[in-house]
């Protein structure tokens, strides 16, 4: 089987990590913030390590609410991405600590429904 390579800078470069407890019945399970932390301590071959888990969400947009495929991730998943933002800015360390959580990150097709005004990559106006 030949998959395409991942659109990300160093594709060949990312490892994917998770939690395997075959005794609980558990082969594949998802890693959870402890096991998060303790690998950042302790594991320290990998450049960067991010989590993020897939979720959905409901964000309102132009025409009431849409349900949404979303991402909640460290700020490191996009340093590991290498994803740059269009408009605005991408999260930093300090957005994750506590009473600071909240922020996020719109792909460009919902920030463009989402608000009835956006600027474009140009900043001109639309809507």
């Amino acid at each position: 089987m030949v998959l395409e390579p991942l659109p990300v800078p160093a594709a060949d470069r990312l490892v994917y990590l998770h939690n395997s407890y075959p005794n609980a019945g558990a082969v594949r399970a998802s890693t959870g913030v402890p096991d998060y932390f303790d690998r950042l301590r302790e594991m320290t071959v990998f450049e960067e390590q991010a989590l993020y888990r897939r979720e959905g969400m409901t964000a309102g947009v132009k025409d009431g609410a849409e349900r949404v495929p979303a991402v909640r991730a460290t700020p490191s998943f996009y340093r590991v991405t290498g994803a740059q933002p269009v408009a605005g800015r991408m999260l930093t360390d300090d957005d994750a600590q506590i009473g600071r959580e909240m922020k996020v990150v719109l792909s460009y097709g919902l920030w463009q429904r989402s608000s009835p005004a956006t600027p474009g990559p140009s900043g001109a106006r639309s809507g």
